[in-house]
């Protein structure tokens, strides 16, 4: 026979109803003396697009509905991050976005080369072309440019614009709407989302056969300012208008437009170096923002996974709009 659960009739509720308060009843509604503070923010903001600034002033009115007296107030104010004297670019381990203002051309690669050399692949599996990551073209996509056509910026045959002094070979080009089937993880990025690669993503993608598919990699959040429990992560593949969505898969069109797009061959901890070095340090020389659409990592079918070693290639493609 097995032992009856112990029922304390005698015990404290507290996990169950919490002890009710002025400002909470047991159910945990507002009661009688339940308040909450307010701010109203009033913010003026003006754009210089000649001398590409913005200046402000900020008032803020607080009210104090609690019973108490507050002597003082917290007031959080971030830096300027971007300012040549901030901490953030005294304490930058990678190359900055003033190199490319530098008049040394040299000035850039030597600083990145300094940067690599702190945290270098392994020997055996640095990438080819003498240190860089080998280029990965999609015909149609991307344009095969030399040396003359980078430094003078010339379009390729579709388009497709070489940004000059690169320290990656990034390529600006027109990618078009495309309907994708998705599962999403939900958490932190980094290996959670390698383990939802391999043991949620791919064996859906083989059970609906939609394994023979280019795939994306999309990052919904940014983890700076989502809580990482709460960034949202997509693995999806391009679908027709007929195909049908079961269970948790979702539905819906990538926007087409203009990306910039960065080949990428490494490890999940080279991942956030190389969006590092194309958001902050390529980007803001390059005339470009980025836009409200969400950045891609495009998995060609031909790119290449060493089980082994857990290095792999992929696009990095970032959308972009005319810097204002």
């Amino acid at each position: 026979t097995h032992a009856q659960a112990f029922d304390d009739k005698f015990r404290q509720l507290d996990e169950l109803r919490p002890t009710p308060t002025d400002t909470r009843t047991a159910s945990g509604a507002p009661g009688h003396a339940y308040w909450q503070q307010r701010a109203d923010y009033r913010i003026r903001a003006t754009l210089d697009e000649a001398k590409r600034a913005v200046t402000g002033s900020e008032t803020i009115t607080y009210h104090n509905n609690s019973p108490d007296t507050l002597a003082y107030l917290w007031v959080q104010l971030d830096q300027n991050m971007f300012r040549a004297d901030s901490d953030n670019r005294r304490i930058a381990s990678y190359p900055s976005r003033d190199a490319w203002r530098s008049a040394a051309p040299g000035r850039w690669r030597e600083e990145l080369a300094l940067a690599r050399q702190a945290a270098p692949w392994p020997a055996a599996t640095r990438a080819p072309s003498g240190g860089r990551t080998a280029p990965m073209r999609r015909k149609g996509d991307q344009a095969d440019s030399n040396p003359g056509q980078a430094a003078a910026g010339r379009a390729g045959d579709d388009g497709a614009i070489p940004i000059p002094e690169s320290s990656m070979d990034v390529t600006i080009t027109t990618l078009p709407p495309v309907r994708i089937a998705y599962v999403r993880h939900v958490g932190p990025y980094g290996e959670p989302v390698s383990r939802f690669w391999h043991e949620v993503a791919m064996p859906w993608l083989i059970a609906a056969g939609l394994d023979r598919l280019p795939r994306y990699g999309i990052g919904r959040d940014d983890p700076r300012i989502t809580d990482p429990a709460r960034c949202r992560y997509d693995v999806a593949v391009p679908v027709p208008d007929d195909f049908v969505a079961q269970g948790r898969v979702g539905i819906e069109t990538l926007p087409g437009g203009r990306y910039a797009v960065a080949p990428f061959e490494g490890g999940v901890a080279d991942l956030e170096r190389a969006y590092t070095e194309l958001l902050r340090d390529w980007l803001p020389a390059s005339g470009f923002q980025a836009d409200g659409r969400p950045v891609l990592e495009h998995y060609p079918v031909d790119a290449r996974y060493d089980p082994a070693t857990g290095r792999f290639q992929c696009e990095l493609c970032v959308p972009l709009a005319r810097a204002v």
